[in-house]
């Protein structure tokens, strides 16, 4: 199917809809991109507090010193998951890392906008 094609059976669907539940078609796409955006933000916080779930692990098996870098993640005995993360871009955000045996920060950026940014610190604390 054609992208041609797709575009005019979803303008047709939201006329349709419009009509039918007398409901402007302008709204549903807004709506829909701000369920969008709401749905990508729960995903990165996500990611992060899965990151953060494996630093504070990784103090715990280690007497209460966080890893000084990516690399004692990697040489360590346990899996630690959501790290992987670190130094990659997903789902149009891009994820950093700063470690240090006092504390740890991770960033994640918009692609598309990179005033969005989300980070979360030593203890957990998340921001925005």
């Amino acid at each position: 199917m054609s992208i041609l094609r797709i575009f005019v059976l979803l303008i047709i669907s939201l006329f349709l809809l419009s009509i039918i539940f007398h409901i402007n078609p302008f709204v549903l796409v807004s709506t829909t991109i701000k369920a969008k955006d709401l749905s990508e933000k729960a995903l990165v916080k996500s990611n992060l507090r899965a990151m953060d779930v494996s630093v504070e692990s990784f103090a715990v098996h280690n007497a209460g010193k966080y890893p000084k870098d990516i690399t004692d993640f990697l040489s360590s005995d346990r899996r630690y998951s959501g790290i992987e993360f670190c130094g990659k871009t997903d789902n149009d955000y891009i994820y950093k890392c700063n470690f240090s045996e006092d504390g740890y920060s991770i960033s994640a950026t918009s692609t598309r906008n990179p005033n969005i940014v989300y980070t979360i610190s030593t203890g957990g604390v998340l921001k925005p």
